[in-house]
C-alpha cells in the first residue's frame, strides 16, 4: 500500500509539472505566432536584432526525480518503487547564438552551458540495504532554436531543442556511500523569453524552461564489492534565468 501511494503522489507531480509547463509554452507560441501573422506584412522594424550574439546567464533549477530499482547484482528486475525527490540549485554559465530579422519575425539559433550545484534527495525503498537516494547535477546545457517578434528594443520569443545534463546518482548506508553511478541524460527542452536591447548592442534577458528528460537506465556501482546495480531514472525539470551580453 506505501509503494501504491509512493508511486500515484510521484505520477502525479510528474504530470502535474508537464501540464504546468506545456500550457506556458503553448500560450507563449500563440502570442508570437499571432502577433507575427498580424504585423509581418505591414510592420517595419526600427531595431535589427540580426547578429552573433554572446553572454552570461544566471538562474535557478528545479528537478523532478523518480527512481525505480530495475537491476540487482547485475540481474535485470521487474521495477521496484525507490524514491521522488526534487534537486534544487543555482546556475550560472554563459550563452552564444545568431539571430536573423525580418521585418518584425525574429529567428535565431542558441547555445548555453551552466554550472549547478543542484542537489536533492530522499529516503530509498525496496533497496537493499541503502537508505538515502541522492542526485548531483553538475551541469546543464541546451541547443535550441529560436522564432520571436522584435519590437523595437524589445524581443519576445519561443524556443525548443535539446538539454544534455551530467549528473551524479549516489545511495548511502545510513550515512557512507554505498553506491555511484556517473551519467549524461539527453532531453528536450521547450520555454520563452524576453529581451530587452540597446543601440550600443547591450542585451538584457529572461527565460523559462522546461525541460524533459524522459527515463533512462542508470549503472550503480557498488563500493564494498563488484556487485552493480540499477536505476530507471524518470526526470523533467523547470529553469528560470536571467542574463547580460552583447550582440555584435
Amino acid at each position: 500500500m506505501m509503494q501504491w501511494c509512493i508511486v500515484s503522489s510521484r505520477g502525479a507531480k510528474f504530470w502535474e509539472g508537464l501540464v504546468f509547463g506545456k500550457r506556458i509554452i503553448a500560450a507563449s507560441a500563440l502570442v508570437v505566432a499571432t502577433t507575427i501573422g498580424a504585423n509581418a506584412q505591414t510592420a517595419t522594424p526600427s531595431f535589427d536584432w540580426s547578429g552573433p550574439y554572446v553572454g552570461v546567464v544566471g538562474g535557478h533549477g528545479w528537478f523532478y526525480k523518480i527512481w525505480d530499482w530495475a537491476v540487482d547484482n547485475g540481474e535485470p528486475i521487474d521495477p521496484v518503487p525507490m524514491a521522488a525527490h526534487t534537486a534544487v540549485g543555482l546556475l550560472a554559465g554563459i550563452e552564444g547564438g545568431y539571430r536573423f530579422q525580418t521585418n518584425v519575425a525574429v529567428l535565431g539559433v542558441e547555445i548555453d552551458l551552466a554550472w549547478t550545484n543542484s542537489i536533492g534527495g530522499g529516503t530509498c525503498l525496496g533497496l537493499w540495504d541503502a537508505t538515502e537516494c541522492e542526485t548531483d547535477l553538475d551541469w546543464l546545457a541546451t541547443l535550441t532554436g529560436q522564432v520571436g517578434i522584435g519590437a523595437g528594443g524589445f524581443l519576445v520569443y519561443a524556443e525548443a531543442g535539446l538539454a544534455i545534463a551530467r549528473e551524479t546518482l549516489n545511495t548511502y548506508r545510513p550515512t557512507l556511500l554505498d553506491t555511484t553511478g556517473v551519467f549524461t541524460n539527453f532531453g528536450l527542452v521547450v520555454g520563452a523569453g524576453l529581451v530587452v536591447g540597446t543601440p550600443s548592442g547591450w542585451l538584457i534577458k529572461a527565460e523559462y524552461n522546461y525541460l524533459n528528460f524522459g527515463t533512462v537506465a542508470v549503472t550503480l556501482e557498488r563500493l564494498s564489492n563488484d556487485n552493480n546495480y540499477g536505476v530507471d531514472l524518470t526526470q523533467h525539470a523547470h529553469t528560470i534565468k536571467i542574463g547580460i551580453g552583447r550582440r555584435f
